[in-house]
């Protein structure tokens, strides 16, 4: 093999390296993420039609401390979305991270070791509280839910909404919201008239 195609190849190979250069996956995405830090509403819309695809109870930064704004999902440490993350800052493990702008992340709870049953008890509690340390903190279904659809590119916005939506709060405190079960947006919505306890 000549110098010259050794040199091509070397140089392709550099190509695929690059982060974030195999991963047109912005293009393939098909969705597009929104944090509402008033309620504390993470909710994914498919771009097809504008339609809400999953959506939850989640915990931002007190104190503000989640930045505002339009973002793009990256990748920039080798165990972003993997099962578990540790955050030697805060001595804490999270589940499935996903790179919202540098230290900021979507991801789980935090836990005190890679079990299960060692989740911050105080912050399940506070879910749906601003209370992070500025990441989106959901539970561990939710943050995989993203890792797992949600590629690098993704475009996400955190904004302050106008109105507390108290009812939708209480019912995604209970349960996320998706349609892969076959139950519509307006039928789970609908359920916060059902029970007259949900009224906002």
């Amino acid at each position: 093999m000549s110098r010259r195609t050794l040199a091509a190849l070397a140089a392709l190979c550099a190509l695929l390296l690059i982060p974030g250069r195999s991963a047109r996956a912005a293009d393939a995405s098909g969705y597009r993420i929104e944090v509402d830090v008033t309620n504390q509403i993470t909710t994914v819309y498919r771009l097809e039609d504008g339609s809400v695809a999953r959506q939850m109870i989640c915990s931002t930064g007190a104190n503000d401390a989640t930045p505002r704004g339009d973002f793009k999902l990256q990748v920039s440490h080798p165990l972003d979305r993997q099962d578990w993350y540790f955050i030697g800052k805060y001595q804490c493990y999270v589940k499935y991270p996903t790179r919202i702008q540098g230290a900021i992340l979507f991801h789980s709870l935090p836990y005190a070791d890679r079990e299960m049953t060692s989740v911050d008890m105080k912050a399940l509690e506070q879910l749906g509280s601003a209370t992070s340390h500025g990441c989106v903190r959901l539970h561990w279904r939710d943050a995989k839910w993203i890792a797992r659809n949600c590629p690098d590119g993704t475009e996400t916005r955190i904004f302050t909404g106008e109105a507390r939506q108290d009812g939708l709060r209480e019912l995604l405190k209970e349960k996320s919201y998706t349609g892969a079960l076959g139950e519509s947006y307006a039928d789970f919505i609908a359920q916060i008239e059902d029970d007259g306890k949900r009224k906002p």
